[in-house]
């Protein structure tokens, strides 16, 4: 990630689908790609998904590490990483 401040995500709060879009610095419809494909765990609370703050750590583990690899790879998608 850039060199500004990470937001502070709390392991045990739960977060919705737009907070954890803003977290990692992702579209919506790319985390809505990454639970069908169970990159990152969410519960669904009626027609709305939720997330753990652990799992959005993790998440952004994957995020920073797809970042690193496209400053190298430049051409290669994310998801195929």
């Amino acid at each position: 990630m850039p060199d500004y401040e990470k937001p502070e995500i709390l392991p045990n709060a739960v977060y919705t689908l737009e907070e954890a879009c803003k977290i990692l610095a992702i579209h919506e419809r790319t985390a809505r790609r990454w639970i069908k494909r169970g990159d990152i765990p969410a519960r669904k609370i009626g027609r709305a998904y939720r997330f753990l703050g652990s799992d959005l750590l993790s998440a952004m583990e994957r995020v920073e590490a797809i970042s690193i690899t496209k400053s190298f790879y430049p051409f290669v998608r994310g998801d195929v990483l």
